[in-house]
């Protein structure tokens, strides 16, 4: 519906998907099928004014907290001249960088599928500001009412609960799980900002951010054991703390390649042997390149990413498998996607860990039957050592077929 000043959108996506492990673990469902909607109301008054609200559902026969309907957008953006607002819950990202960045880490989604993001994000409730100023921009956000990523415990392929416990005597106790806990800090309110200054082929931006970490410690809390069937409940401790980082990325265009880095640091904090939260500070170091390669056939596109992330940590700190935020310490990421015509597209993604041999390979080919239907399938393979997040859940490796219908 157009008016002479307003314009109004309605858009409507379902979204099923069957995922097929390569293999199972024990207690755990070889297939995930699963269905998603999303109903998105947009209204615009000419240039100046613009109204969101998103709202998605999701049914899973097998994850009972994985079904649910929710608002997960619904905000008021406008502008004025050179100034640029937004309020309300939207969606945040907080890296620019073309690659990853590790203002990432700051970002919110939905963990039923570690390695399954893009459609994940959540939205947080917060005000967002932005002034440009010919050459210079300058970014505000605060998040006053935190909303933290969901986090699957139970029956998940991705964070493994203990089986059993061992206890004096060489015995062996099972381990039967009780519950969670959940530890905040004093402060949930997150705050970020960025300065950038653009001439010409050239940028550099500084970022900085304070918040809450929403990837938690995690203890296990032990009740007294059952002697006769030797089992011990327990509960699961979550503590959550601050995260602040800052960062400087620079981005240049040589010819038709764009080059990219950010330099950053990272204040964060982890349990030590004592099950103590305590700080773990580091430097981080990120490069990559980038380049958009167009054929004489305006239907084919080529285009080519590659990054090398390094972490500069504490050589006393060993890491576990577990601690997520060192993923990717010493990586190399490459990412290739290709359109070979308007209905034909194929994606090749690539992130190596360079200290421990391990690797995460995913793969996609869409098929766009039409504009508002598209068929597509997914692989993703996981191998290396076990001492890696990657060689860890190589039973993860998955084949999942999607069907994405618009209204």
């Amino acid at each position: 519906m157009n008016g002479q000043d307003w314009k109004f959108k309605h858009h409507t996506k379902f979204q099923p998907l069957v995922g097929f492990y390569f293999q199972s673990l024990e207690n755990s469902n070889k297939t995930i099928p699963e269905i998603s909607a999303q109903q998105e109301f947009e209204a615009r008054y000419k240039t100046k004014l613009k109204t969101f609200v998103a709202l998605r559902s999701v049914v899973n026969p097998h994850e009972k907290k994985r079904r649910r309907v929710w608002l997960n957008q619904a905000y008021v953006a406008f502008n004025k001249n050179n100034f640029y607002g937004k309020i309300g819950k939207q969606i945040v990202k907080w890296g620019d960088l073309t690659g990853l960045s590790v203002m990432d880490m700051a970002n919110v989604y939905d963990y039923y599928d570690f390695l399954r993001t893009d459609d994940e994000a959540l939205g947080s409730w917060g005000i967002e500001t932005k002034l440009s100023l010919k050459k210079w921009q300058f970014q505000f956000r605060v998040i006053p009412l935190k909303s933290y990523s969901r986090l699957y415990f139970e029956n998940n392929r991705w964070i493994r609960l203990p089986h059993n416990f061992e206890g004096p005597n060489d015995l062996v106790f099972t381990a039967e799980f009780n519950e969670l806990n959940k530890q905040h800090p004093s402060s949930s309110v997150s705050y970020g900002a960025n300065i950038s200054y653009e001439n010409d082929d050239f940028e550099i931006t500084f970022n900085g951010y304070s918040g809450t970490n929403d990837i938690p410690q995690r203890v296990p809390q032990l009740s007294a054991p059952n002697l006769t069937e030797k089992v011990i409940s327990y509960d699961l401790n979550l503590r959550y703390h601050r995260l602040n980082i800052a960062s400087i990325a620079f981005s240049k265009l040589l010819g038709e390649y764009s080059l990219w880095s950010e330099v950053s640091f990272i204040n964060n904090q982890r349990l030590d042997e004592l099950a103590i939260l305590t700080p773990d500070n580091y430097w981080g170091f990120t490069v990559g390149i980038d380049r958009v390669f167009i054929f004489e056939n305006p239907e084919k596109q080529l285009k080519v990413l590659i990054q090398y992330l390094k972490n500069f940590t504490n050589d006393e700190v060993e890491y576990t498998v577990n601690d997520l935020d060192h993923v990717l310490d010493h990586a190399l990421l490459m990412d290739f996607s290709y359109q070979f015509n308007y209905a034909w597209k194929a994606s090749l993604r690539s992130v190596s860990n360079l200290s421990s041999f391990s690797q995460n390979i995913s793969t996609s080919l869409t098929y766009k039957m039409t504009e508002k239907f598209h068929l597509s399938c997914q692989t993703g393979f996981l191998f290396g050592q076990s001492n890696h997040f990657f060689g860890y859940y190589q039973d993860n490796s998955r084949l999942f077929l999607t069907m994405k219908y618009h209204l």
